[in-house]
This record gives C-alpha cells, sequence and structure tokens, in this order.
C-alpha cells in the first residue's frame, strides 16, 4: 500500500511530466489524494504549459484549494514570474478560494497598476473581497501609486478600472 508521501511523488512526477495525457492523470490524482505538497506543481502547469485543456484543468484545482499555504505560493509565483498573460489566472485564484490576501495587498494592488488589462479586473476582484478596512496609509500610498500611473498613461484602457479601483480602495478604508 502506498502512503501519502509516495504518491505525492509520484503526483509531482506526472505534473512534471512534457506529455498532457500524464499530466491530465496528476492533476485528477492531485484533487483526489494530493496535498499542499503538489501545489507549487500544480502552479507550474497553469503558468508554462501549452495545452489548454491541461491548464483549464490545473487551473480549477487552483481555484478549489482552499489551503491557507497555497497564498504564499501563489504570492511568490506572482512576483518571480514573467508569464504575465496568466498572472491573471493566479490573481483569481486568491478571490476565488476565498484567501485573505491582506499582507499581501500592497504588492497585489501594484500587480494591477503595472499588469494589463485582465490582471487588474482580478485585482479589482480581490480589493471588491475585501472585508476588513484598510489603513488610511496604505490607501494613501496605493492611491498615489495609482495617480502616478493615470498621469504618466492618460490614453491607456486601464485608466478607468484603475480610477474605479482607487474609489474602490477608499470605500475599503471608510474615506
Amino acid at each position: 500500500m502506498e502512503d501519502k508521501n509516495d504518491k505525492n511523488e509520484k503526483i509531482i512526477e506526472q505534473l512534471k511530466d512534457k506529455n498532457s495525457a500524464v499530466i491530465l492523470k496528476g492533476i485528477e490524482a492531485a484533487r483526489n489524494h494530493g496535498n499542499i505538497k503538489v501545489f507549487p506543481f500544480l502552479l507550474d502547469v497553469v503558468l508554462n504549459h501549452q495545452d489548454e485543456t491541461v491548464v483549464y484543468e490545473a487551473k480549477n484545482l487552483v481555484f478549489d484549494t482552499k489551503d491557507v499555504k497555497a497564498l504564499p505560493m501563489i504570492m511568490e509565483r506572482l512576483t518571480s514570474t514573467s508569464a504575465n498573460n496568466r498572472k491573471n489566472i493566479l490573481l483569481s485564484a486568491i478571490w476565488e478560494a476565498g484567501f485573505n490576501a491582506e499582507e499581501y495587498l500592497e504588492d497585489i494592488v501594484q500587480m494591477g497598476i503595472e499588469g494589463d488589462y485582465l490582471a487588474l479586473v482580478e485585482v479589482l476582484s480581490i480589493v471588491d473581497n475585501v472585508d476588513y478596512e484598510l489603513s488610511y496609509e496604505l490607501v494613501s500610498d496605493l492611491n498615489l501609486s495609482i495617480n502616478e500611473w493615470i498621469e504618466d498613461n492618460l490614453e491607456d484602457e486601464k485608466v478607468p478600472l484603475l480610477q474605479t479601483l482607487a474609489m474602490l480602495l477608499n470605500e475599503k478604508s471608510g474615506n
């Protein structure tokens, strides 16, 4: 009988495979038998795999993860990856899973400012789901960053969303 570590090692090997069918089996095994040890490898699949079916299945499992130990792993990938076209997936995982991202909120908002349109939409969702009051200092700093970006990029399609983000941050600070 396989113990949990053996199962996790097998799942990790499947997730690291190049073959889509093998990875899909690994995703299914992770859903049924995996634990947080396989999570970083799921994130790698989401960020790096070319097969959209594989990415979709991995993304769904990431969204279903409720273990709070996953949030630092997501944030590490968000800050270290250059896969900008998929950062929005990891950002959406934060609010899909219902994580309390208070500790990372400044970095998350900065990713919305600097990222693409889809990343900003996900940041808006994260901030909208904040259920605690934000400090005046944090909101002031974030609004300063938002306003500076807007001033430098007046014609960008993100400007209206950034203005909405600034208003939402103000609401969350009680101002």
